[in-house]
């Protein structure tokens, strides 16, 4: 079900903060740990809808893509400091190792498996050598009890809202998968987890 108010800056916006408020703040306040940890000043936000969390990122060189073009005229005047763009995560349009760090929150469900796998490879390309790939994106609820969280997630515009353990396993077959972590907050659980390039 598509639901067309989460489409316009607005919507996204206050669904963010009734709906998402406690993950939203949880998942700042983990990108900017890992973020510090990796002393990054260049990072590229993958799907950054409007930047509403924008102030929770510790670097100076912050660059965000979105294919809602709604969304990145939002983020531009809220940030007129940072650098906004249309463009798909499947296909950036960076060069190889321009960021210190990629992120990407709540996103990736959108995406098939062979999209999420494209998505990933090229976030890996603009990494540097030592940067990683840092995700927090939605998973269906690992109880089966948790049935308004089922209800709400296929009320979620994302089609590929994947199992905890389907989603790792697609990881570990895919990529070099440094952390893997589920967080809740009734009814609604994510994973979050950190991907590098091959050491080979």
């Amino acid at each position: 079900m598509h639901l067309k108010i989460l489409e316009t800056s607005m919507g996204y916006d206050l669904s963010q903060k009734l709906l998402a408020h406690f993950f939203s703040k949880q998942s700042a306040q983990d990108l900017s740990k890992k973020l510090k940890r990796m002393s990054a000043n260049s990072v590229l936000d993958v799907g950054c809808a409007t930047a509403f969390y924008r102030d929770n990122i510790p670097v100076d060189h912050f660059v965000g893509i979105d294919v809602n073009k709604n969304f990145i005229e939002s983020a531009k005047k809220r940030f007129p400091n940072d650098k906004f763009f249309v463009m798909d995560a499947v296909s950036l349009k960076f060069p190889d190792s321009a960021f210190d760090a990629v992120i990407s929150k709540g996103v990736l469900h959108h995406l098939s498996e062979t999209g999420l796998i494209k998505a990933l490879k090229e976030s890996l390309r603009v990494c540097r050598k030592n940067g990683q790939v840092i995700v927090w994106d939605a998973i269906q609820p690992t109880s089966r009890w948790n049935i308004l969280g089922k209800f709400l997630r296929n009320l979620d515009q994302g089609q590929h809202i994947r199992e905890q353990e389907q989603y790792k396993a697609l990881l570990e077959n895919n990529f070099v998968l440094d952390e893997f972590k589920i967080y809740s907050s009734f009814p609604y659980e994510a994973c979050a987890y950190t991907i590098s390039k091959s050491k080979n």
